[in-house]
């Protein structure tokens, strides 16, 4: 028999919340592990709560007849919403407000034994932080804390705060777990299913990895979310993705340089194109990397036409690995041979199923799970000394037409 967990989610109107979480929720894999017993936000009263969901309902219903940008995503969020006003309606799920501190009314902790965050990023450290103190099971998602301040400068005030109060959550036998998500993605699922075969007792001397998007830069999602009020910049949001899979592997990036430029209306960068020095894990002693993540590629001095989501590793013996984002794959080449590798289980294009899994797998088998917050606290810190060297090297790349 499956041991079904009690979910306590914060922010439940949260576009990823809806158009991700949710529908995971729904998965009948997951149903049997997890059982959504609340939801918190910023609404005082369930009713409040339940005419929100019901006016989203409407905004994204028009936006489904203007825009086919992540049209799936609209219409995943129509339906979380409809089932969401259906449990609150019901009593099946239960509402809580959110205090103004980053913590939730004590009943709410009580009814629960995990916690899903999905607030905006300069308020995760304080659910965090209330969540261990609950003694909850938390998976949050990223990124964990701002290393940015509110006028886009490099800040580790909360990553610092992030350090400490980790290690004790996890000493306390807390499973603690970034839902960093391209770390679930059927490449990358594929990847570290095969990752000793892959591998074969190479290590790894070169990383390359872009994620550059179209995106619609007067969409006000994502002017919601790379803003100063936000306290994220593209690294937070998106670099983090491509850092993961060194920290995953067990390696520390250092960067050496940093190219960068924000769009026209935005106070934080869009563009961003780091070298690092990598150290530790499966990496070799002089290993390197070059990540680069951008938006709005299509309105670029020389615009791009095709967007790119890749990671490329390649091995001490020249051959490379090959994870494409887009067309789902992980292929390995070497001279004039190349090898697809597929997986032995099934994946779903909803990251979230992935993810709930293994949380749900190391809370029972007290593992630790391949996203857990102590490796994502390396992540940050590589991110946090990307942003330090604008101080110190101010290049701005002007990618863009201004």
């Amino acid at each position: 028999m499956v041991n079904k967990k009690r979910l306590l989610q914060v922010a439940h109107n949260s576009e990823w919340a809806l158009a991700k979480f949710f529908n995971a929720l729904r998965h009948p894999w997951i149903a049997e592990r997890f059982e959504l017993k609340s939801v918190c936000g910023i609404e005082h009263t369930v009713e409040e709560a339940i005419e929100s969901l019901a006016k989203g309902i409407y905004a994204r219903a028009e936006m489904l007849k203007n825009s086919g940008f992540r049209a799936g995503n609209r219409e995943d969020e129509i339906k979380s919403a409809l089932e969401l006003i259906k449990g609150l309606s019901s009593g099946r799920i239960r509402y809580y407000h959110v205090n103004g501190n980053c913590t939730l009314p004590e009943e709410a902790y009580k009814d629960a034994d995990t916690m899903v965050i999905h607030s905006r990023n300069p308020t995760h450290l304080g659910y965090i932080r209330s969540g261990i103190r609950a003694n909850l099971d938390i998976i949050c998602e990223k990124p964990l804390c701002p290393v940015i301040d509110c006028c886009g400068y490099p800040d580790e005030n909360e990553l610092n705060k992030l350090k400490i109060i980790v290690p004790e959550g996890i000493a306390a036998g807390r499973t603690l777990m970034d839902g960093e998500h391209y770390s679930f993605k059927r490449p990358a699922v594929i990847f570290y299913e095969h990752l000793g075969e892959i591998l074969d007792n190479k290590k790894i001397k070169r990383v390359e990895g872009e994620i550059l998007e179209k995106d619609d830069p007067d969409f006000w999602r994502t002017k919601e979310i790379l803003s100063s009020s936000n306290m994220t910049g593209i690294m937070g949001d998106t670099m983090c993705h491509l850092l993961a899979f060194i920290s995953n592997l067990g390696g520390v990036a250092d960067p050496v340089s940093r190219e960068y430029d924000c769009y026209k209306g935005y106070p934080v960068d869009t563009q961003d194109k780091v070298n690092y020095n990598l150290y530790g894990g499966l990496f070799t002693k002089d290993a390197s990397a070059t990540l680069e993540v951008g938006k709005f590629i299509d309105k670029e001095k020389v615009p791009r036409t095709k967007e790119s989501k890749m990671i490329k590793f390649i091995l001490e013996d020249d051959s490379e690995v090959i994870l494409d984002f887009r067309e789902g794959s992980v292929r390995k080449k070497k001279g004039s041979q190349e090898r697809e590798f597929t997986s032995k289980h099934m994946t779903d294009t909803n990251e979230y199923i992935q993810s709930l899994g293994v949380f749900h797998e190391s809370i029972v088998n007290k593992s630790i799970p391949l996203t857990d917050m102590a490796r994502s606290i390396t992540t940050l810190t590589a991110i946090y000394k990307s942003y330090k060297l604008q101080l110190d090297k101010n290049i701005s790349s002007g990618v863009y037409e201004k």
